[in-house]
């Protein structure tokens, strides 16, 4: 079992679509109605926030060094500063997908790691699935790897409770072809949801990239154009789940070293030229 890091985001986008769906919530809703003191609350929507259209900053560069759980520190809300309006630009960062894991909470009246347990992982067998929240071990997960002076430690320790929402959930390739098959022959959302979820919603042409909910539609690290998926990297571990719909193939890689060459592996895997492996081979 692998971190896969924010390969996450797409399960909480499709939590939120099928919430959406339930008619708990509309993605046109400002998320002051679920988060009453969140500054700017009122114009911050929850489709900026699945778009990266937010202009909030990343949690993980905030200015004091703090990594504080949305969902239990009501000092980390009320501390956001928007860098820019929201609707403007796509900023991708984490803290948009930590807000939408404490909408989940508040809508559901579950967990994050409840929910997604019930309404993904449980249905479609996703037996080595979970949400690491950093309560204790998991039984068979790989060991995390970095680089440094030319030989490989293990990566530092990190709360995984932070990544909520963003890039806390472990799993297993099996599992991820699971969820894959399953999200994209629309068993998991309504057709008009799943349009949705894949629709260009923002766009950077200084990055080269489109991004629709919780999945980018173009990334200049994708091997092709006609590509939906995400990469992800936490703290030892990469990962790329790329699917392709005019060959209805997906490519699922998962490491546990942050110095594995994806984007070569992936460029080789679309072409079938096979030269990596048999370099590493």
């Amino acid at each position: 079992m692998f971190r896969v890091g924010s390969i996450s985001k797409q399960f909480t986008s499709v939590a939120i679509l099928i919430l959406q769906d339930q008619r708990l919530l509309s993605v046109e809703e400002p998320i002051g109605k679920y988060l009453p003191n969140f500054p700017n609350g009122g114009e911050i929507t929850i489709h900026h926030l699945l778009c990266h259209m937010s202009g909030l900053p990343n949690f993980f560069q905030r200015p004091d060094g703090e990594n504080q759980l949305v969902l239990q520190n009501s000092d980390f809300l009320k501390g956001q500063v928007e860098t820019n309006p929201p609707g403007i630009s796509f900023e991708y960062n984490n803290t948009n997908y930590l807000i939408l894991a404490a909408i989940i909470e508040r809508v559901t009246g579950r967990t994050y790691a409840e929910y997604l347990e019930t309404t993904f992982f449980k249905p479609l067998s996703m037996n080595r699935t979970t949400v690491d929240m950093g309560i204790s071990p998991i039984a068979g997960q790989a060991v995390g790897y970095i680089q440094e002076n030319n030989e490989y430690i293990e990566a530092p320790y990190i709360d995984m409770s932070i990544a909520i929402g963003s890039g806390n959930i472990v799993s297993c390739i099996e599992d991820l072809s699971l969820w894959n098959i399953a999200l994209h022959q629309q068993d998991v959302l309504s057709a008009n949801a799943y349009s949705q979820l894949v629709q260009e919603h923002a766009r950077s042409e200084k990055k080269g990239v489109a991004y629709g909910y919780g999945l980018f539609l173009k990334h200049p690290k994708f091997p092709n154009e006609n590509s939906i998926g995400h990469f992800g990297k936490i703290n030892g571990f990469l990962s790329a789940m790329l699917y392709e719909p005019d060959r209805d193939r997906t490519t699922i890689i998962l490491s546990n070293s942050e110095n594995a060459p994806l984007p070569e592996i992936l460029q080789d895997i679309s072409s079938g030229a096979g030269s990596l492996w048999k370099k590493v081979l």
